[in-house]
């Protein structure tokens, strides 16, 4: 747990999607964001936006904290409606190679999105579900003023993320 990883020291900083609840820490809320597809457009025909039926007709490669679900099944549960997730992982790192060369489609966060389809093999769609927007909230513990040099990352994070965000 990332509140925790901060109390106890093991982490200077956290980059959190949805705040932090524990008001021993620090935060700030540096803006919000909402949910992209992502696909390798080499193995797309359409090139428009991904309507529901070809969302779910889609296998996917879910990325979450869990690794095991994530805010697209909740919507897809609310239709009453699955998909079929053909590999999870922790990482955004990792979604261009799994994608590569795939017919898979990944549904993430719109600023990690943009910035993988910055790659000219990559396009995004809007998510055909709708998915709730969330924070983007950084977080650090009480007693990093103590610590200009933290202060300094902490602002020069903030600044790069929000200007992410603003995309």
């Amino acid at each position: 747990m990332v509140t925790q990883a901060i109390q106890e020291h093991r982490i200077d900083l956290a980059i959190t999607g949805g705040g932090i609840g524990d008001s021993r820490i620090k935060h700030q809320t540096l803006g919000d964001a909402g949910y992209l597809c992502v696909y390798d457009k080499r193995r797309r025909n359409e090139q428009g936006v991904m309507l529901l039926d070809e969302f779910i007709a889609r296998e996917h490669i879910l990325i979450s904290y869990s690794g095991i679900t994530g805010a697209v099944d909740d919507g897809l549960e609310e239709l009453g409606l699955t998909r079929k997730v053909k590999m999870a992982s922790t990482h955004f790192a990792a979604l261009p190679f799994l994608l590569a060369g795939s017919e898979a489609v990944a549904t993430i966060p719109d600023f990690a999105a943009r910035e993988i389809a910055k790659d000219s093999r990559f396009a995004v769609s809007p998510c055909p579900l709708m998915l709730p927007r969330f924070s983007v909230v950084i977080g650090w513990h009480y007693d990093a003023v103590r610590d200009p040099a933290l202060l300094i990352v902490r602002d020069q994070a903030s600044r790069l993320i929000t200007k992410k965000l603003d995309n």
